[in-house]
């Protein structure tokens, strides 16, 4: 029996091993229990239960058990009153209780002799804490989704914001809507869902664009139960808003304009501050399409957006270039998008609850990009993802709820060019121009998920498990069609024919056709790399789970959640060079057994107090993208030329299309796993205290470590020894090659690792009294051997400045912040003790605010050459570490201020005023990482070349009912 075979049998054997009842980690839903007691503490049994949503009028009703123990798994997020009644004791109404999705609601019931009352009502909240809860997560509610200022308006401003988490500043530059950069436990993977189903498709980025307006609730959980997986990071939720018995919309209009904005930063003196202007405006219905039976939702938001752009090339570096003024400075880049979300929500009968939801995100935008580079080389963006997602919730009786949710999601994207055909020419330390290396790119990602879920309640267990199915397909054109030059400088001749020669020089002297004193031929540009093949590729891979969890509650005072998970990343077959075997076997991994162990114990009992602990292994999956690189790099689907001047097939320096040289033999690079290749594992591990400190306050404080396992990184295989460096270091050569006829040969290996230790210490005040706080601040130390790669999670084809080992690369993580602080805060203005005029004046007043400060991350110094003679220009300086330096730090505060007219209890006008970056702080995003030739750095290393926006003044209005 294989392995798959022996887990699946495993989890459906267990079925008959394990008492059973309500599950612990609701994807979509929250999970109400307790206990109802008598007054003298035991508990009542077969006492009737029920959960009323007072919004929505739906009921479910259960029964107690022996114990008086009850359950609700599976509740839609929301406000509750729990009724429970029983034989000779009156009525006890509990209201007020929140529900959010993920969250455990813990609500005890106590019975009083129908003698005494007829009926009891408690309007008491429940603690701020959760003692059943065992998972560390973090919950923005509606309200406070609703009110934070946020610089893109959509689900993605919300995930950097969160504690725990480490980020790069969220992109304010073209659309603002791009995927943020978020790291959990020092590793850059991230599974980000919608509704409870995948919202990332291709594991990097974000498929849709949902409108803030949307949204009820945003969560991030970081060490989530045994139910989740396919990714080895955090779990970034978010959930859209639903209808009730009560009609109710909106419609409203936000604009930011020049007139309220400061000066652009890194423009050039002098030069005239560019036009800006961008309106976000639409509208929400929401209602009853029956009373207490079914319901809809529905938003529509259009971004429009003219944003000024720096491209940083000087003027004089332009002159000498020859590129056009107009392509440098301050350019204009067009952004034009809309959203549709459309959802409904029905009790289809008193045992099955449907919902339904439609998501449509367009998005146009002309070419993209700042820093160190010219128009020419910038790409237009457009893109129009949609999915359907659909869940169904089947109660089969008090003790058994079954779940089945399904997805099917498409993402078309182009990137269009100024010139189809111009290289792209690379100018170390001064940028990048004349045109781009990919040409007109087009990629589609596509794919469904289903995913089934059942819940079984007996006595003190709850026992889960289901499977999570997603077949993933990623289609794409090569890139580097166009091919790119690059010139890295010269070092000085060793025979004293002349000096050291800069980039720029060696540029400048090869458009001219000078000769080289040292070679007596013309000077040309250092390596030239191209793609020339198969133009599309298309990948699938096909990601399944497995698990099984039971959630016990042990004592009054204890509970137990004990899972395993077993992963599946199915990968596609290999396409075969008989040259190089290697390329026809693309490896699998069978061994992802994932167990999983979390705790919550309330010392106390009275609630307030809650200690979480536990371990897991988690896995991530190899995004489709990363398997079309294979597909297209073994050596004979698509040529990979990366050639100096003098190699054959090396082509002459061009502005224009590069010509295929006649007769050429091309050494083409080639790219393969190697046969133990594994996936990304990290075992995690936390320790939670949580205190309610007073009334609707709470401090926590958390330690996590991460050790992340079988990293990858790629080998060059195919180099000859060449001596070594002044400094020691080995040189290599490209003649011989040990494998003729092909050039580099990048095994990717998964053999990197790296720890992380962090401390989270996390001040909330949840929402009540019309006041919200919550102060965070994130402690971290990233360290070991791996390669960041945003998209991918980590650089499965990057290689290390040794390229046959990694070791020299040891240090800081590439994602090592090791502090940051985020503050939210939301307050409503009510003085009740006001009358009057002054009533008026003062009540009504909303003060909303955002602040984010980090240190930045670790980045690496590179001479801006290959000194090593491996062709890849990563080479550090002599005696520079990797990661020696630290991008600089980030620090932002947002305010909004709101004051609210309202009339006839029903309608109500907002006026917004919202300030971003209110400190018009410099915020780098880049900074010039290249050292130069010498000892001493050059004096523009670390020069800052690209940076978040300037101050803004946003305003708005908002009219709903």
């Amino acid at each position: 029996m294989n392995l798959v075979r022996f887990a699946l049998f495993a989890m459906f054997a267990s079925l008959g091993l394990i008492p059973c009842a309500h599950g612990q980690g609701q994807a979509i839903d929250a999970l109400i229990e307790g206990h109802v007691r008598s007054q003298d503490g035991k508990g009542v049994a077969e006492a009737s239960v029920r959960a009323r949503n007072v919004a929505t009028g739906l009921e479910r009703e259960t029964r107690t058990d022996a114990s008086g123990r009850y359950a609700f798994p599976l509740v839609q997020p929301g406000r509750y009153a729990m009724i429970a009644s029983g034989a000779g004791f009156a009525t006890v109404t509990h209201e007020n209780l929140e529900t959010k999705a993920g969250h455990t609601v813990t609500v005890e019931i106590v019975l009083v002799p129908e003698s005494v009352s007829s009926t009891v009502t408690v309007t008491e909240a429940v603690p701020v804490v959760e003692p059943g809860r065992t998972v560390v997560s973090n919950t923005y509610e509606e309200r406070t989704v609703r009110s934070l200022p946020t610089v893109g308006r959509s689900i993605l401003d919300f995930f950097v914001i969160q504690p725990g988490v480490n980020a790069r500043p969220l992109s304010t530059g073209g659309s603002g809507t791009g995927t943020p950069t978020t790291t959990y436990g020092g590793v850059g993977l991230r599974q980000m869902n919608v509704d409870g189903v995948s919202n990332q498709l291709q594991g990097g980025a974000r498929n849709l664009v949902i409108s803030q307006e949307a949204v009820a609730e945003f969560q991030t959980v970081t060490n989530f139960s045994a139910e989740f997986g396919r990714v080895a990071g955090g779990l970034q939720n978010a959930f859209t808003r639903s209808g009730t018995n009560d009609l109710h919309g909106s419609g409203y209009l936000f604009t930011r304009q020049r007139q309220l904005s400061a000066r652009p930063f890194l423009l050039a003196p002098g030069a005239p501050t560019p036009e800006f202007a961008r309106y976000n405006y639409g509208g929400t219905l929401a209602g009853p399409i029956k009373q207490d039976r079914a319901f809809f939702f529905g938003s529509y938001e259009r971004w429009q957006q003219d944003l000024p752009g720096v491209l940083t090339i000087t003027g004089p570096q332009a002159d000498q270039l020859r590129i056009p003024r107009s392509s440098i400075g301050a350019i204009t880049q067009t952004f034009r998008a809309h959203t549709v979300t459309a959802r409904t929500d029905a009790q289809i009968s008193s045992k099955n609850r449907l919902s339904g939801r439609f998501n449509y995100y367009f998005d146009r935008e002309s070419p993209l990009g700042n820093g160190q580079q010219s128009l020419e080389n910038l790409a237009r963006f457009d893109e129009a993802p949609f999915s359907f997602t659909a869940q169904n919730v089947t109660i089969h009786s008090s003790a058994l709820v079954s779940e089945i949710r399904f997805l099917f999601a498409r993402r078309p994207i182009s990137n269009g060019v100024a010139n189809e055909f111009a290289p792209n020419i690379n100018v170390s330390g001064i940028g990048q121009f004349n045109g781009n290396s990919n040409g007109s790119r087009v990629t589609r990602e596509q794919g469904f998920q289903a995913i089934y879920n059942l819940i079984w309640s007996r006595g003190r267990h709850s026992f889960k498990f289901g499977a999570d199915l997603l077949p993933v397909w990623f289609r794409e054109r090569t890139t580097n069609v166009n091919g790119s030059y690059q010139f890295t400088g010269l070092p000085a001749d060793s025979q004293g024919r002349r000096g050291a020669i800069t980039p720029l020089d060696q540029f400048l002297f090869a458009e001219r056709a000078t000769l080289d004193p040292a070679t007596a031929l013309p000077y040309s540009y250092s390596r030239f790399t191209r793609s020339v093949g198969q133009e599309f590729f298309q990948a699938r891979v096909f990601n399944q789970g497995y698990y099984v969890q039971d959630d016990i509650r042990l004592t009054s005072k204890l509970k137990l959640n004990a899972g395993l998970r077993y992963e599946l990343f199915l990968r596609p077959k290999g396409n075969l060079n008989p040259a190089i075997p290697a390329t026809g076997k693309i490896p699998q991994d069978r061994n992802n057994l994932a167990p999983r162990l979390a705790l919550a114990f309330d010392p106390v009992g009275d609630g307030k107090t809650v200690i979480r602990g536990g371990a897991g292994l988690y896995y991530s999956t190899t995004v489709a993208q990363t398997f079309n690189t294979l597909l297209r790099g073994n050596g004979i689907a698509v040529i990979n030329i990366n050639v100096a001047p003098g190699d054959p097939g090396a082509p002459p320096f061009t502005r224009d299309r590069v010509p295929v040289v006649p007769g050429a033999r091309v050494l083409s690079d080639v790219r393969v796993l190697a046969p133990s290749f594994d996936d990304i594992k990290v075992i995690n591990y936390f320790l939670t205290a949580e205190r309610e400190i007073a009334r609707d306050w709470a401090l926590s404080w958390t330690y996590q470590g991460t050790r992340s396992r079988n990293l990858p990184y790629a080998i060059n295989t195919n180099l000859a020894s060449a001596g070594a460096l002044p400094d020691g270091r080995p040189r290599y050569a490209t003649t011989p090659r040990p494998v003729s006829g092909y050039g580099n040969i990048f095994e990717s290996r998964s053999e990197g690792f790296q720890n992380y230790h962090g401390m989270v210490a996390v001040l909330t005040r949840r929402f009540a009294k019309g006041f919200y706080v919550q102060a965070s601040h994130h402690l971290s130390s990233t360290k070991g051997v791996a390669f960041a790669d945003d998209f991918t999670g980590f650089g499965i084809f990057t290689s290390g400045s040794d390229p046959l080992s990694v070791s020299r690369d040891r240090g800081p993580g590439d994602f090592d912040m090791r502090n940051r602080f985020t503050l939210t805060a939301v307050w409503d203005v009510r003085f009740a003790s006001l009358t009057g005029a002054a009533r008026g004046l003062v009540n009504g007043w909303q003060v909303s605010s955002r602040t984010i400060a980090s240190q930045g991350y670790a980045f690496n110094a590179t001479t801006g050459r290959d000194d090593n003679g491996d062709t890849v220009i990563n080479d550090r300086p002599a005696g520079i570490r990797y990661n020696d330096f630290k991008l600089p730090g980030y620090g932002t505060v947002d305010i909004r201020l709101t004051r609210n007219l309202r009339w006839r209890e029903r309608y109500n006008i907002e006026l917004i005023g919202e300030v971003f970056n209110s400190a018009n702080r410099l915020n780098p995003t880049g900074v010039n990482r290249v050292w130069g030739l010498n000892a001493a750095p050059n004096a523009s290393f670390r020069a800052v070349t690209a940076a978040e926006n300037q101050r803004q003044f946003q305003l708005a209005a908002r009219f709903s009912f």
